[in-house]
């Protein structure tokens, strides 16, 4: 079991309220490691992505004369799977082949896990400015600011779902029309064409077809690669995505106006029978609320919560452990008693005695 620490250490006599958790050292210096490994691994991505790179420039450069411009092109095109045909390993000799045939097979599962651990730097990134805004709006409440309690609407919220596809729709679009002006500027052709070869390049698939023939047009491409790249595989994780959100969103909508306004004894009485809320509770809270039925506004919304699909037993165990632990009386709520009981303990019982008593009151 890991080590306790006393709850006189969070709790404020005075005022005798929970305050924020001051953590260890022990825990700074684990949030610090965690903190430096991901900047070491998101260093180690943009060196792979930066190596493989390299290596198809040199490569491109010295084994087939191409200008630096031709080998970047190259590298875009091969790297993004769009493989026009204009530019490749084939053209050259059995060695060639092979390294193409290497570069090609392990290049692309090498900047699939690259990629995966940027997206994941970014997207912890975001989760923290995240919290922080959170943070914020929350003490702007707690000081007397918006206090307005906002309903779930279905409706509302369908809206907003197919409002972001609209504006995906019209993202895709505007790439595509960029794509198609430029090349018709730097290649000369008409629209038409260019359009067929904005959308062909977007979606990867690169017939080969419609190249770009100057370094200027090849510079642009590399560039509408990368982005309408990032753009499509978005835009159709979202539009995938449609079906489960719907779904997810109705079931919200049933689950949060199950009961109406009003409740009944046979409702309550499932309710509290329901394995969800039970398995909130300890054994004492279980005996106890046999002979008084009733459910607190906590586990109401977490109910509530598990019904929807936000969390799961996997989510709620480990902290109805963390709380038992915490409980020293098995009375369901943390109080003084708690504080004093725990004291007493550590004092007169001996330490083997105090962690099994600890999980007494936990329902496995």
């Amino acid at each position: 079991m890991a080590a306790k620490v006393p709850l006189l250490k969070f709790v404020d006599l005075e005022d005798v309220e929970v305050i924020k958790f001051h953590p260890t050292a022990e825990a700074v210096a684990v949030d610090e490691e965690q903190e430096l490994h991901q900047r070491r691994s998101l260093k180690v991505s943009l060196a792979m992505i930066a190596a493989y790179c390299s290596i198809g420039i040199i490569w491109g450069r010295f084994a087939f004369d191409w200008s630096i411009i031709d080998s970047i092109y190259f590298v875009v095109v091969t790297m993004t799977t769009v493989g026009y045909g204009d530019k490749t390993f084939g053209t050259g000799g059995a060695m060639d082949q092979i390294v193409g045939g290497i570069y090609v097979f392990i290049g692309v599962a090498f900047i699939g896990v690259a990629a995966g651990i940027i997206l994941d730097h970014v997207s912890v990134r975001a989760e923290k400015q995240f919290r922080k805004l959170t943070a914020e709006a929350t003490r702007v409440m707690a000081e007397g600011g918006d206090h307005h309690t906002t309903q779930f609407d279905l409706d509302k919220e369908l809206k907003i779902l197919y409002q972001n596809l609209y504006k995906d729709a019209g993202l895709i679009a505007l790439v595509v029309l960029v794509g198609s002006v430029c090349m018709m500027a730097l290649e000369g052709w008409e629209f038409a064409p260019s359009f067929y070869f904005a959308c062909v390049t977007m979606t990867t698939v690169g017939y080969g077809d419609r190249i770009p023939t100057n370094d200027a047009s090849k510079l642009f491409v590399c560039c509408f690669i990368l982005v309408s790249f990032g753009v499509i595989s978005v835009s159709i994780s979202n539009l995938a995505a449609v079906p489960f959100e719907v779904r997810k969103l109705t079931n919200i909508s049933k689950v949060l106006s199950q009961f109406g306004e009003t409740l009944d004894a046979q409702e309550l009485t499932a309710l509290c029978e329901s394995d969800e809320v039970r398995k909130l509770r300890n054994r004492s809270q279980i005996e106890r609320f046999k002979y008084n039925p009733h459910v607190s506004r906590a586990e109401f919304i977490l109910w509530q919560l598990q019904k929807q699909g936000k969390i799961s037993d996997d989510d709620l165990i480990p902290c109805t452990h963390s709380f038992d632990a915490l409980d020293a009386d098995c009375s369901g709520v943390l109080n003084q008693r708690d504080i004093a009981d725990y004291l007493h303990s550590s004092l007169y019982t001996p330490r083997g005695t105090l962690e099994k008593a600890e999980c007494s009151c936990t329902v496995t």
